[in-house]
């Protein structure tokens, strides 16, 4: 059983930080670390199993949010569709990587800790504004890397069909009108932005009732209102989370109901 749930932003195929001294409080064993995209495990370079060999070999289980930076799950080879009882519902995965598992890129899970359960709804997926500069240098890009129509339809029905009320909503982006726009690098024509995503989630973010949105994407660490903003100085304790975002909740009576 994963007693502790860990969340974190993008990490970009950098790891490092599982060795820092604020780790060594956690015994692997029991420990899931969330990852709110952009990995850097699913590029197609060859150096990808080796990143996941020393992953799945540290004992913490890894659950993924799929970001713009990295192929579908369902690209990469090998990887297989699974029950996880540690977040009781379907997850990708690969058999020689047992501890790596990334979220549906649409989604509803049941995470389990010590302290208590919470609904989450996972979406994973957006655009990369560097799109040009990596096929301008033989960089990956992916042309599915933000959801179709079809998919957030999926998602609509989703929720139309169990709950419009979460604990949690895992997003690689963030909606439209919480864009941290100090962070929008100065060389991109934001004219050029395909803000999609962003549009959709600004929508679907007022027809639904959630306690905190943990996003990563914009590499930075910062609190908006129930926006929770991670990147790599940021490693939280999921229940930490909730308990902050419920007490801010109270004092600014903000409804959940």
């Amino acid at each position: 059983m994963n007693k502790t749930f860990l969340i974190r932003g993008d990490t970009h195929r950098q790891f490092d930080w599982l060795s820092e001294h604020r780790m060594e409080c956690f015994v692997p064993e029991e420990t899931a670390i969330i990852i709110l995209g952009d990995v850097g495990i699913n590029t197609g370079w060859k150096s990808d199993k080796s990143l996941k060999r020393r992953l799945n070999e540290t004992g913490y289980k890894f659950y993924c949010l799929r970001g713009n930076h990295e192929m579908r799950p369902s690209d990469v080879m090998g990887m297989k569709r699974t029950w996880d009882p540690g977040v009781q519902g379907i997850v990708w995965q690969e058999d020689e990587y047992p501890n790596i598992k990334y979220f549906q890129d649409v989604g509803i899970y049941y995470i389990k800790t010590a302290k208590r359960e919470y609904r989450t709804l996972c979406l994973g997926g957006a655009y990369s504004v560097d799109k040009y500069y990596r096929l301008a240098n033989n960089l990956p890009w992916w042309p599915n890397e933000q959801l179709t129509e079809l998919e957030m339809r999926e998602a609509e029905n989703l929720i139309a069909q169990t709950s419009q009320y979460f604990d949690f909503v895992f997003a690689h982006t963030c909606p439209m009108s919480m864009r941290p726009v100090d962070r929008f690098l100065p060389i991109v024509d934001q004219s050029t932005v395909d803000n999609t995503m962003e549009e959709w989630l600004e929508k679907l973010q007022r027809t639904i009732h959630f306690n905190a949105m943990c996003c990563g994407h914009y590499h930075t660490d910062r609190i908006v209102s129930r926006h929770k903003y991670l990147y790599f100085n940021c490693i939280d304790l999921l229940d930490d989370v909730y308990d902050w975002s419920n007490r801010l909740g109270e004092i600014n009576n903000i409804d959940r109901a």
